[in-house]
């Protein structure tokens, strides 16, 4: 991300971590995952089906936030 002044800024999301071993579990198709304040409200419902409406509802909350 580059400011109005032409300053580069590190975005890091805090979706990568390094874990000893591989889990191979960590995403899930039918378990609500990521950070409460970055979920599409429809995703915390049981039972939604979720599509990419709600990625693109996470990048606006993130590009938002780093106002």
């Amino acid at each position: 991300m580059i400011d109005a002044d032409g300053q580069v800024k590190v975005a890091d999301f805090g979706l990568a971590k390094i874990t000893a071993q591989d889990s191979g579990g960590l995403t899930k198709s039918s378990v609500a995952m990521g950070t409460p304040d970055f979920i599409a409200p429809e995703a915390m419902l049981a039972g939604a089906l979720v599509d990419q409406r709600a990625d693109i509802y996470a990048v606006g909350v993130m590009l938002y936030q780093m106002l």
